[in-house]
């Protein structure tokens, strides 16, 4: 029998992997306790964490505490070269996914240099300022921070927002047009505090952050920052050919 040189947290790792990958461990199943993985594994509880935390490195597993570790959810795909402007209009998934959105703050403000930059307006004009937070099967995975120019923002202040609420469900049936999106920039940030409670995630969760501005014919009329667990999404780019 030959003798495997592979360090215990990596056979432990790959053991575990294969059981996910396999479907043996499907979605939303606990793992055996760290305990168990001990005795079955006859390591020490030090090599058990090493490994389960390269599991979670790779997005297979979470630990929710006080109940255990569990299989994660398969990563849903964003397309960042999709002309849609819908967050979940850009999210594909082979399963059944159920997506929901809360409006958690609605208001007008005045805006800031960068902010009216983006939309081509002058520095403290009035925009109208939206925060959502994203679930899909009643999870929170990310939250969207919306400025939108006075001009079609300012009916949503006349009435309470339902949940669910699209911003481009309300431009086509307010104003008929269809909005488009534009360059997404994407990066890694970590999040903290009241924020980071939103996404049930701990303090220094990384996540991915988009900066977006949509628009109504060639005018800026939506500038959107979302902020997206990472364990959550992955990102494609589509190649188009010309």
């Amino acid at each position: 029998m030959a003798y495997n040189r592979l360090p215990m947290k990596y056979q432990i790792y790959e053991a575990l992997k294969k059981t996910i990958l396999n479907g043996t461990l499907k979605s939303g199943d606990m793992l055996q306790s760290e305990a168990e993985l001990c005795r079955k594994f006859n390591v020490s509880k030090t090599t058990v964490i090493a490994a389960l935390q390269m599991l979670q490195n790779d997005s297979l597993i979470y630990r929710q505490q006080g109940k255990g570790t569990f299989v994660s959810q398969p990563k849903l795909s964003r397309d960042l070269s999709s002309s849609k402007t819908r967050f979940f209009g850009m999210v594909e998934s082979d399963k059944n996914i159920k997506p929901t959105t809360q409006i958690l703050q609605v208001r007008s403000e005045f805006v800031d240099n960068e902010i009216a930059s983006a939309l081509k307006i002058q520095p403290d004009d009035k925009v109208v300022f939206l925060k959502r937070l994203r679930l899909i099967d009643n999870i929170p995975v990310a939250i969207t921070w919306s400025y939108m120019v006075w001009e079609y923002g300012e009916k949503l202040l006349l009435s309470p927002l339902k949940e669910n609420f699209s911003i481009t469900e309300y431009i086509r049936n307010e104003y008929l047009q269809e909005p488009i999106s534009g360059t997404v920039r994407l990066t890694v940030e970590r999040i903290y505090g009241a924020d980071a409670r939103l996404l049930n995630v701990e303090d220094g969760f990384t996540c991915c952050r988009t900066v977006s501005t949509s628009y109504i014919g060639k005018k800026e009329f939506e500038l959107a920052y979302t902020v997206m667990r990472a364990d959550k999404f992955e990102f494609i780019i589509k190649k188009i050919d010309y």
